[in-house]
C-alpha cells in the first residue's frame, strides 16, 4: 500500500509542478515507484491504466414530469447501502452515493430539503428536484469521491419509452 500512496503524491506533485528540472526529478521517482509496483505487484499498472481515477464519465438518465413540474433523476444505489445510510453506518459504496446525491442538489440549485429521495424496486434510487428540466438534463459536472478523486458526471434525457414504467415506479415506492 505504500508503494501506492507514493505513486498517487508524485503524480499529484508532479501535476503542480512548474519547474523543469523538478517535473524530470519527479517523472523518474514516479518511474522507480511504477517499477517496483510492476515487481511486487506484477500487471496492477495495467489494472490500473484500464480504469484511472477521474477518466470514467458516468451518466445518469433523468425525467421531467411536466404536471408537476418536477425533474427526476435515477441514481445508482443497491438496498444494502440505502440501508446503512437510513441506520447512519454507511459504506464506501453508499458515501459516494450521498456525495453524488449532494452534488446534484448543488448543481439543480436547490436546498435539500427541495429534494426527495425515494427506493426503487431495483438498485437504485429516484432523486426528486422541484426546478425546471433545463437545470439538469444535459448537464455536466464532478463529484468529489474523496480528498483526491472525482468521477465526471454527465445527466441524459430518459427515453421516452421508459417514462410510464417510471411513473409506475415512482407511485409504487
Amino acid at each position: 500500500m505504500e508503494l501506492w500512496e507514493s505513486k498517487i503524491e508524485l503524480q499529484k506533485l508532479l501535476n503542480e509542478a512548474k519547474i523543469q528540472s523538478v517535473k524530470e526529478h519527479l517523472t523518474k521517482m514516479l518511474e522507480s515507484t511504477d517499477a517496483k509496483i510492476e515487481q511486487t505487484y506484477p500487471g496492477a499498472l495495467d489494472v490500473e491504466s484500464l480504469q484511472h481515477y477521474g477518466t470514467t464519465e458516468e451518466v445518469l438518465y433523468a425525467y421531467y414530469d411536466t404536471q408537476m413540474q418536477i425533474s427526476k433523476v435515477f441514481l445508482p444505489v443497491s438496498h444494502e447501502d440505502w440501508r446503512s445510510i437510513k441506520e447512519d453506518s454507511t459504506t464506501t459504496r453508499a458515501e459516494a452515493f450521498l456525495r453524488l446525491a449532494w452534488a446534484l442538489g448543488k448543481e439543480a440549485g436547490v436546498s435539500p430539503t427541495d429534494c426527495e429521495l425515494k427506493l426503487g424496486s431495483h438498485d437504485w434510487a429516484i432523486a426528486s428536484f422541484h426546478c425546471l428540466q433545463a437545470t439538469l438534463i444535459g448537464r455536466r459536472f464532478s463529484v468529489k469521491l474523496g480528498e483526491y478523486d472525482s468521477v465526471p458526471v454527465t445527466i441524459e434525457s430518459l427515453p421516452g419509452s421508459l417514462e410510464g414504467l417510471v411513473e409506475y415506479e415512482d407511485s409504487t415506492c
